[in-house]
C-alpha cells in the first residue's frame, strides 16, 4: 500500500503549565528513511513522544492534559511536492480541559478553519454552514475516511497509523487475547501474533519467515498452552534445530524479542472500512538497544526496504548505526536550552562523499567530528 501523506516539517512550541518545555525549529524530513541521530539530552525522544501525542489525539485518548502547543505539520501527498497539505493546530488549556483550534489549507486554499467557522466539501467545491465542532474535540477526530473532507480525513488516517516502539526493554509480558497491534514496548507480541495466525496468517508467516531467517538456528515457531496468572492462555515458543525443547518467550533474550517487534512493524494492519492500511510513518526510538552488529545491519536494511510504502524514523546517538544509513539520510538534532535544533549533513558538508572513506575507517572519529564536536550542528538560541 502506497503512502498517501507524506510528512514534511514540523515547527512546533510546547508548554507545561506556562513554563516553555521546548521548541522545534526546522525539523525537515528529507528521505522517507531518516535517521535522527544526536547525543543523550538532545530531545530525541521529545520528537517521538510529540508524535506520539498527535496519534493519541485522534484516538480521542490524549497522552497528556493541561498541555498548551501550537504546532505546523506539513504534508505532501502521493510523492507529489506540488501538492501540499499544512495542517497547524493551537492547544490552549482552561479548567484542566485541552481547548483546540485548527486550521487546514491545501496549497494555498483553506479547507477548515475552527476561529473562522470554515469548512470546505472537496467533493463538491462548497463552503458548509453553519458548523459546529467541540473546541475540546480535535476536528481530526471527527472525519475518518470520508471523500467529501478528504484533506481532513487524510490527516486523521495519517495520524492514525503511526506506529511506534520506545527504547524502553521489556519487563514482563502480557496476554491479552484478540490484539492486532503491538503496544510501545512490544509486551504483547505473543498474543498480537496469535490473532495475526487467526486473521492474518499472511501477515505472520511474513514476519515469522523474516525472523527465521534473522535467527538462523530456530527450526519452528508456534504457540502452546501454558497457565499464567491462574489462567489457560496460548503462547508463542521456538524450537532450535538439534533441540526439542520448546523455549516460550519469557525465556527468550531482550534481543530476541526486540528483534521480532521490529520486524513485525511494517506488517501491523490498520482497518479503515474495507481497507487494510499499513502504517503510515514507524518510530523506532534508539534502535540499537538490546541488538548485537550483525542484526542491528539486518534490521535497519529490513527497514530501510519498506520506505517506499511508508515514512520510517529511527533515532540513535551510536556511531554504529551511522555505519548503515548514508549520511544523506541523517537528521541531525542539537538542543540549546528548550531549542532543538535540526540540520542534515548534506546541507553543511562540503566534502561528504570523500570524507565517508573516513568513516568506513573509524566510525567514531567520523562521528564526533561531524555530529557532536561540529560547530555547525549547534543550535540557536535565538532562531
Amino acid at each position: 500500500m502506497q503512502m498517501n501523506l507524506e510528512l514534511k516539517s514540523i515547527k512546533l512550541e510546547v508548554i507545561y503549565s506556562n513554563k516553555i518545555e521546548f521548541k522545534i525549529n526546522n525539523f525537515e524530513i528529507e528521505h522517507p528513511f531518516s535517521l535522527l541521530i544526536g547525543d543523550n539530552a538532545q530531545g530525541k525522544t521529545k520528537v517521538v513522544q510529540f508524535l506520539m501525542f498527535m496519534a493519541s489525539l485522534v484516538g480521542n485518548s490524549p497522552l497528556f492534559i493541561n498541555t498548551n502547543a501550537k504546532a505546523i505539520f506539513i504534508f505532501i501527498e502521493d510523492h507529489n511536492p506540488n501538492n501540499l497539505l499544512t495542517y497547524e493546530i493551537d492547544i490552549t488549556n482552561e479548567n484542566g480541559k485541552n481547548i483546540y483550534k485548527e486550521d487546514i489549507i491545501r496549497n494555498d486554499k483553506q479547507i477548515y478553519s475552527s476561529s473562522n467557522k470554515i469548512l470546505i466539501n472537496e467533493l463538491t467545491g462548497n463552503s458548509i454552514g453553519p458548523i459546529f465542532i467541540s473546541p475540546h474535540t480535535p476536528v481530526i477526530s471527527t472525519i475518518d475516511n470520508n471523500s467529501d473532507y478528504h484533506s481532513i480525513s487524510s490527516i486523521n488516517s495519517f495520524f492514525s497509523r503511526i506506529v511506534i516502539i520506545s527504547s524502553d526493554k521489556r519487563n514482563e509480558i502480557q496476554i491479552l487475547p484478540n490484539q492486532i497491534h503491538p503496544n510501545a514496548i512490544g509486551t504483547n507480541i505473543s498474543s498480537v501474533l496469535l490473532s495475526w495466525k487467526e486473521q492474518y496468517p499472511h501477515l505472520f508467516n511474513e514476519t515469522i519467515s523474516e525472523f527465521k531467517r534473522c535467527f538462523d538456528f530456530i527450526d519452528e515457531i508456534d504457540f502452546s498452552q501454558r497457565i499464567i496468572n491462574n489462567s489457560v492462555v496460548k503462547v508463542i515458543f521456538e524450537k532450535e534445530k538439534g533441540h526439542s525443547v520448546p523455549i516460550h518467550i519469557s525465556e527468550w533474550s531482550n534481543g530476541m524479542i526486540r528483534i521480532l517487534h521490529l520486524l513485525m512493524l511494517p506488517n501491523i494492519p490498520f482497518k479503515r472500512n474495507d481497507e487494510i492500511l499499513s502504517p503510515s510513518l514507524i518510530l523506532v526510538d534508539e534502535i540499537e538497544n538490546g541488538l548485537d552488529y550483525k542484526r542491528l545491519k539486518y534490521i535497519i536494511k529490513f527497514l530501510e526496504n519498506y520506505s517506499d510504502d511508508m515514512q520510517i524514523i529511527i533515532t540513535s546517538h551510536s556511531p554504529l548505526v551511522c555505519d548503515f544509513i548514508h549520511p544523506k539520510n541523517w537528521i541531525i538534532i542539537k538542543r540549546k536550552g528548550a531549542i532543538l535544533n535540526f540540520n542534515s549533513p548534506s546541507k553543511v558538508e562540503e566534502n561528504l562523499e570523500e570524507d565517508l572513506e573516513l568513516f568506513q575507517r573509524n566510525h567514531w572519529d567520523f562521528y564526533s567530528r561531524h555530529i557532536n564536536n561540529s560547530d555547525d550542528y549547534n543550535a540557536n538560541e535565538n532562531a
